[in-house]
């Protein structure tokens, strides 16, 4: 966790073993994430589909799962589905996230599912299921 991982030109695969490589304050970030060309979230579950994204709501570093928790609810985040996920307030406002669901459990639960920052994003519409594999 806490890695910085770039992608470069062509498609790029991350490949995640297990929620421990990158979940709660632990997160990755994936600079340069490009779904349209190509790039690929290997995890060891399914992802089905997304949930409506989440704008709103408060994220802070020394909060951070319990204000997760609070905006991804068993409604944001349905078991095998992933969410981006956008705070309001907070001292990680305006950063975006993607979270998927690690566990097959509906709602966000810190350790257990997988928690991606991703800086320089590239249009929300190409981020869909299918970069899941």
């Amino acid at each position: 966790g806490r890695d910085l991982l770039h992608g470069g030109e062509g498609a790029d695969l991350f490949l995640f073993a297990s929620a421990a490589e990158s979940t709660s304050v632990n997160f990755d970030n994936l600079a340069g994430f490009n779904p349209a060309g190509g790039d690929r979230i290997d995890l060891p579950g399914t992802v089905s589909a997304m949930n409506p994204a989440v704008q709103g709501g408060s994220l802070s570093q020394g909060s951070f799962d319990a204000d997760l928790s609070a905006a991804l609810g068993v409604d944001q985040l349905s078991a095998g589905n992933a969410v981006l996920f956008t705070a309001s307030s907070g001292d990680m406002a305006g950063r975006l996230f993607l979270i998927a669901d690690g566990n097959g459990q509906a709602g966000y639960q810190a350790g257990a599912d997988f928690v991606f920052e991703l800086t320089s994003p590239p249009p929300l519409t190409d981020i869909n299921a299918s970069l899941f594999i």
